[in-house]
């Protein structure tokens, strides 16, 4: 295994402690992308996820009729598009502004989730060897955080859930992953890492 290409992929619903995970990596030594995206009240410590990814994420979720709040699963062939490709392109070309050589980084956004399949292909291309941590957090919580952030009806919430959780599961069933418990992390932050 190359120590020199290490990456950790946090990947987790809205809501489920994905950004408190990154910063503790990050203070364990992983390297944040160097453009953050802002801190929100609803996160005012920070989210910890590269804005411009971020934005290519919701710029291809609505290419494939989509958004970080549909529910639906995304077209499997849509993976495979003219679209998807030139996507991914532009993704290479963020992922090197944001973490250069870096030899060990981490790579947050809940919308990663859904699009899982794509950043696989990404991470061979970029001879990147991946790690997996699949957060996840008591879904009544999440429904409830949610609804306070962004006024999403409880029935929606629940199903918003599942689906992230389902596509990430599904996607790394293969490589090597972790599941982190929001709970755990904040009961137990020392034995949880």
């Amino acid at each position: 295994m190359n120590t020199a290409s290490q990456c950790v992929v946090v990947a987790g619903m809205h809501r489920s402690g994905t950004s408190i995970l990154t910063k503790v990596l990050s203070l364990l030594g992983a390297d944040l992308p160097r453009r953050l995206m802002k801190a929100h009240e609803s996160n005012p410590l920070g989210h910890f996820e590269p804005e411009v990814i971020v934005a290519l994420h919701d710029q291809m979720l609505a290419a494939a009729g989509s958004s970080w709040f549909d529910w639906r699963k995304l077209p499997e062939e849509w993976f495979y598009s003219v679209e998807c490709a030139q996507f991914k392109q532009q993704l290479i070309a963020a992922f090197h502004d944001e973490f250069g050589d870096s030899p060990f980084l981490v790579l947050k956004d809940p919308r990663l989730c859904r699009l899982l399949p794509l950043w696989e292909s990404i991470l061979d291309q970029l001879n990147r060897h991946r790690y997996y941590v699949l957060a996840y957090r008591n879904p009544i919580e999440v429904v409830r955080s949610l609804a306070h952030r962004n006024g999403i009806e409880p029935y929606w919430g629940y199903v918003l859930w599942l689906r992230h959780l389902l596509d990430a599961e599904f996607a790394t069933r293969h490589q090597p992953r972790v599941f982190l418990r929001y709970e755990d992390l904040l009961a137990d932050p020392r034995s949880t890492v």
